[in-house]
C-alpha cells in the first residue's frame, strides 16, 4: 500500500481553518477511546494477529505502535512550537 504524500491529503482536513483547542479535544478523544478498547481486551487478544499496511501485526504490537506513533507527534508539536514546554503524554 502506498500511502499519499502529506502535501496532497493534509490540505483536504481543513486543519488550517480549525482552533487549536477543538484539534487537542478531538485528539484527546480519539486517545481515550484507544485506551478505553486496549483496557476492555481479553489476555488472549493481545496475540492475536491481522494485518495493517499490508504487513502481519500483533495486536501487542498494534498497540506499542500506537502509543509511539503518538509520542512522535507529541515530540514534533513540542519542537516546532512548544520550544523548551515539556509535553507528556497523560
Amino acid at each position: 500500500m502506498t500511502r499519499p504524500p502529506v502535501a496532497e491529503y493534509s490540505p483536504a482536513l481543513g486543519a488550517a481553518d480549525r482552533t487549536l483547542p477543538d484539534i487537542v479535544s478531538e485528539w484527546r478523544n480519539a486517545r481515550q477511546s484507544t485506551l478505553a478498547l486496549f483496557r476492555r481486551l481479553p489476555p488472549g487478544a493481545w496475540s492475536r494477529r491481522g494485518t495493517a499496511s499490508d504487513q502481519p501485526i500483533s495486536v501487542g504490537a498494534l498497540a506499542y505502535v500506537i502509543v509511539g506513533h503518538a509520542r512522535h507527534h507529541l515530540e514534533v508539536v513540542e519542537a516546532r512550537y512548544l520550544g523548551d514546554l515539556e509535553v507528556a503524554i497523560a
